[in-house]
């Protein structure tokens, strides 16, 4: 090979010899690429012949090292690094790209930092290609995420070489560096239709929040980063156009759009439209201009924007500038929230407003005085002396006799309807997929739908599998996999059941014996110019355990030839939303299965008979129907086992086996005999993961107790709802100080729960209660409320299952910084929550009086009893 002698020697040492004429081109582009001169690099490799041109980039790809182009630099011994080199040497190898592939794979590469850079070299290099090699290059670039990538695709396309790329996350803008966010909007239309869509973005205002405000009080922040901070938000209020004053009145109603929920409910994110508001400084008369809105918020947005709201709404009292009309029409949506200090701040509005003139004393008081007994104890007092100071009369708070409540019926769950088109099945697939909502029914409705349905036409099915690849982990584990199953894909099985775990200790008399372990010697530094290294031993424990999630994954898996053999219907499709399934119906679906000669999996038979009422199984052991090998599993089912509340020490697995407690789980009374791999029942049933390994089974670093995943399990147990409670104890109890998580649809699902709630699931309602998350207290609020007017949860149940997390002697909780702090549960919270139930119904209320009257004999042993007290103490005073 002719160049250079030390190109010579690297190329020999990476991969051997080039040979000749090869060589001559490579030696060509790598003395481009070291005169840095990207032209000539660009040009050499366009020199090089097509039948080369393979073997010319495989050669550059072993030399790219050299020139700071690949990631294993920091590998090589001679510690070369020319980083000019790197932009050169990436776009010679993307003028030798045979593929589009290949070529956004490098493309991907160059413009990893900000600015995009070589853009003119790329544009010559995809000229010289076809028109319909230049489509698919669109296509490829279209799924690179990387905000310098997207935006050098947008320059390409608006020049016409590339198709525009589609599907691109409006969030994908707040990566852009915020000064030169204003003069991008200008120059490109799509920047401008992203940030109007930040408004209606979920997660948006948590990266808003971080860009236009320092994480921490301002007096703490260096006047450096501060002005910092202020240019950044200057920045992106700029490119809103807050300064443009056609565009300003759009930017202000987004922001309150995004305050009243558009973008979601999340804290963090209502922070971050929060303090855009702040920094929009609206003036007095665009607050008047929108003065319906800013009631709105006062009243029905949560608690963040509502402040904000009143907050402008006093400043048009003050001015006289608010329609006293549309405040008094505002009262009592304002004065029914459930936060008694958004209650009080709305109170002193009124009381500003007639205290300026603004309001009559009489008209106000008229608009209070009806709902005085209608507060929370402690406003409602703070309410009658307010209508005191303005000479109203307030009535005796009116006693309802007290009388035992029988239990309404509940209602017939709606029915689900089996999707009936290809179309429906794939939106729905995407909802699922993207987390848009979807719930853990329509995962069966989509299950049931790929066992029918075939041919989704290739549009959707390339959307389809871009949703499979983005996936959050929200996402019922397994599904991806079927989808792809029913788009055609071949799949290698993917075990389950059995878990891997590298266990680490520092000491080897604590490796057990005739166990293989192996030594390493970790890096811990150095002293005096020596290296220090610490001994370690390493060894895999396997374990058979079927969790929930192995579970559900098994059976999708189970069913992956059935979405591509002939069509079919599932067996486990429920009929309602409950998750039930008539045993009758089911029966059926096995003969019809008979018909059709195609046998039913274990898994999705065990998953059908799960939900059927117990008390129908035997019509289907008498019927014959079932086949031999499940014949146990119906009096599995009518028998479920005892859990008992005691001490465990569960572990996880971080580089080492850490042992978390002791604390307090439901766990099984005794050793489950059963729980075989072939037996998903029996599997399904055991409870004995929660007192023993806690993170083996997850998916991600990042699931959170809402997710698609957990709710799928109370769906498979729908008669067993304690089980399933049981199975959720640690995805429950260890987020509860999250502000961000909420389970709000999960404690939901037990409010239409067809048999009554036992302990367990009365215990997961009271650890919904003492969430940080004020939408997961509102709707384990909610359940207490449902489930008693149906007659599914009875107060002393509730009431024990308050002393066993707030009682005397409760406890051990998790004292783990990783897990909870080291606090019992909030029975402030508990109290609150029980109070927002009792006011949702009579029989709310007389389970929730039932509740703190079995707590009654404990409440002065209790740390904070006295809020119990204050709210039984509410009921019997609206009782009389």
């Amino acid at each position: 090979m002719t160049g250079t002698p030390d190109l010579l020697i690297t190329v020999e040492a990476l991969s051997g010899p080039v040979p000749e004429p090869l060589g001559v081109h490579v030696a060509r582009v790598c003395a481009a690429v070291r005169a840095q001169e990207w032209d000539g690099a660009v040009d050499a490799a366009a020199d090089v012949p097509r039948t080369q041109r393979a073997d010319a980039a495989q050669a550059l790809v072993c030399v790219a090292p050299l020139f700071g182009a690949a990631p294993i630099l920091a590998q090589l011994p001679w510690g070369l690094e020319q980083r000019p080199t790197r932009t050169p040497m990436l776009l010679a190898r993307a003028e030798l790209a045979t593929n589009p592939a290949e070529l956004a794979a490098i493309l991907s590469d160059l413009w990893g930092p900000w600015p995009p850079v070589g853009l003119d070299q790329v544009r010559g290099i995809i000229l010289r290609r076809p028109t319909s090699w230049r489509a698919t290059l669109g296509r490829q670039l279209g799924q690179l995420r990387g905000v310098t990538a997207w935006r050098a695709a947008r320059i390409l396309a608006t020049d016409g070489l590339v198709p525009s790329p589609v599907d691109v996350p409006a969030s994908m803008v707040l990566r852009i560096p915020m000064s030169e966010l204003p003069s991008l909007r200008q120059a490109d239309p799509m920047v401008q239709s992203m940030l109007d869509r930040l408004w209606t973005t979920p997660g948006a205002g948590r990266v808003v929040a971080n860009l236009v405000a320092p994480p921490v009080a301002e007096r703490e922040v260096p006047a450096a980063l501060a002005a910092a901070y202020r240019a950044s938000c200057d920045a992106l209020l700029e490119a809103w156009g807050a300064d443009d004053p056609v565009r300003r009145p759009g930017t202000i109603d987004g922001c309150l759009d995004a305050m009243a929920g558009a973008a979601g409910p999340s804290p963090a994110d209502l922070r971050g439209w929060v303090l855009v508001h702040d920094r929009l400084a609206v003036t007095e008369d665009e607050v008047s201009g929108r003065q319906g809105r800013y009631l709105a918020l006062a009243t029905e947005a949560p608690g963040p924007a509502a402040r904000v709201a009143r907050r402008e709404l006093g400043r048009l009292i003050a001015a006289g500038r608010l329609d006293p009309e549309q405040l008094l029409d505002c009262v009592p949506s304002a004065l029914l929230r459930s936060e008694k200090g958004a209650v009080r701040d709305f109170l002193g509005l009124l009381d500003t407003a007639v205290g300026s003139g603004l309001l009559d004393m009489t008209s106000c008081a008229e608009a209070v005085q009806p709902l005085v007994h209608q507060l929370p104890r402690g406003v409602d007092s703070a309410a009658t002396q307010l209508l005191r100071s303005w000479d109203a009369t307030v009535s005796a708070r009116p006693v309802a006799p007290w009388a035992p409540l029988a239990p309404s019926d509940l209602p017939s769950p709606p029915a689900v309807q089996p999707l009936t088109s290809t179309d429906e099945l794939v939106e729905l697939l995407l909802q699922v997929l993207r987390g848009s909502g979807a719930g853990p029914v329509a995962v069966e409705q989509v299950v049931d739908g790929m066992m029918r349905l075939r041919e989704p036409g290739a549009s959707g099915a390339a959307e389809l599998v871009r949703a499979t690849r983005a996936g959050d982990g929200s996402v019922v584990r397994g599904l991806q996999r079927l989808v792809l199953a029913w788009l055609g894909h071949r799949l290698d099985p993917v075990p389950f059941g059995s878990v891997t775990v590298t266990v680490r200790c520092y000491d080897e008399s604590q490796v057990p014996g005739g166990v293989g372990a192996s030594r390493e010697r970790l890096p811990q530094g150095s002293v005096a110019g020596r290296q220090l290294f610490l001994d370690s031993w390493v060894r895999q424990e396997h374990t058979t355990t079927w969790m929930p999630p192995h579970l559900v994954g098994a059976r999708l898996q189970e069913l992956e030839p059935l979405v591509v053999g002939p069509p079919g219907r599932s067996l486990a499709l429920p009929d309602t939303v409950d998750g039930v399934i008539d045993g009758q119906a089911l029966l059926a679906r096995l003969r019809e299965r008979r018909a059709a000669r195609r046998a039913p999996g274990r898994r999705e038979l065990a998953a059908a008979l799960q939900r059927v009422a117990p008390a129908a199984l035997d019509t289907l052991v008498e019927s014959a129907a079932l086949p031999e090998a499940s014949a146990a599993w119906p009096g599995l089912l009518q028998r479920p086992p005892e859990l008992t509340w005691r001490p465990a020490t569960p572990w996880i697995d971080q580089g080492q086996r850490r042992t978390l407690g002791p604390l307090m789980l439901w766990q099984p009374a005794q050793a489950s005999a059963t729980g075989h791999d072939d037996d998903p029942v029996s599997w399904w049933l055991d409870t004995r993961h929660v007192a023993e390994a806690w993170n083996v089974f997850r998916t991600s670093h990042s699931l959170h107790a809402g997710d698609l995943d957990f709710r799928s399990w109370l769906l498979q147990l729908p008669w067993h709802p304690d089980v399933a409670a049981a199975h959720l104890q640690s995805a429950v109890i260890t987020r509860d100080a999250m502000p961000d998580v909420e389970i709000a649809e999960l404690l939901a699902m037990l409010a239409i729960s067809p048999t009554p709630l036992g302990p367990q699931a009365a215990g997961l309602l009271c650890w919904g209660a003492t969430y940080l998350n004020a939408r997961t207290r509102a709707a384990a609020a909610e359940t207490i409320a449902g489930a008693a007017r149906h007659g599914t949860l009875t107060g002393p149940e509730l009431g024990r299952a308050v002393l066993r997390l707030v009682g005397p002697g409760a406890g051990p909780f998790l004292e783990s910084h990783f897990h909870l702090e080291p606090e019992p549960p909030k029975l402030s919270r508990i109290a609150g929550t029980l109070a927002d139930a009792a006011l949702l119904g009579d029989h709310g209320e007389a389970v929730v009086l039932d509740a703190v009257v079995t707590c009654l004999s404990s409440l002065t042993e209790m740390r904070g009893g006295a809020a119990l007290l204050a709210v039984a103490a509410t009921i019997a005073e609206r009782r009389g």
